[in-house]
């Protein structure tokens, strides 16, 4: 009745620049920069699945994601051979992104009702240096919904759901939504629906 199932994904990437070396040494151009990228990825993901009740069941699904870059600049005289890390800016930078999600559901039916409840979170952290202004940011999404499934007859059936979301950077609303199937013979469906 219960089941769980977890996967595991790592690489890394390393990535060299190498600027060309000029035809003729001189005094302007003796000094060339190198730059090194190393970037790695990791990503984790969970799934959890237990019955309850004849009907019943949980379905639950997570992961986490790390995602880092590295840059490294280095200038090298091209006259004595000798190498030191850029003190230009942009030249050093590490970009960090970490990424959080779960949604659960509970899904079951009683008589004429299917009906699906569960959460959805969806956290985003940032940091870096270079191109992220003051160095980190974060958001976070959660929501709460409700998905039903009303036959009402049976060649109608309807699909009421809500879906209540709170952010953390916006505000927003409410989403309603309503759709409908009707099918007065075999070959012949209509469908409809609102959605906000």
């Amino acid at each position: 009745n219960t089941s769980l199932t977890y996967g595991m994904d790592l690489s890394t990437e390393n990535l060299v620049i190498k600027a060309g070396v000029p035809e003729w040494i001189t005094e302007f151009n003796k000094v060339v920069s190198d730059q090194y990228f190393r970037t790695t990825r990791f990503i984790n993901r969970a799934q959890l699945k237990w019955k309850t009740g004849a009907n019943g069941y949980w379905e639950s699904n997570n992961s986490y994601a790390l995602y880092h870059r590295k840059q490294t600049t280095y200038l090298t005289d091209l006259t004595t051979m000798q190498r030191k890390l850029s003190p230009s800016e942009g030249d050093q930078d590490l970009n960090v992104f970490n990424n959080l999600t779960s949604r659960t559901t509970y899904n079951n039916k009683a008589g004429i009702f299917n009906y699906t409840f569960g959460y959805d979170i969806n956290l985003e952290f940032a940091k870096g240096a270079d191109k992220i202004k003051d160095g980190s940011k974060s958001i976070g999404d959660y929501a709460l919904f409700l998905t039903t499934d009303i036959k009402v007859l049976s060649t109608l059936t309807i699909q009421p759901a809500f879906r209540f979301i709170h952010n953390t950077l916006y505000n927003a609303p409410v989403s309603p939504s309503l759709s409908f199937l009707y099918k007065p013979a075999k070959a012949l469906h209509f469908r409809g629906s609102y959605s906000r």
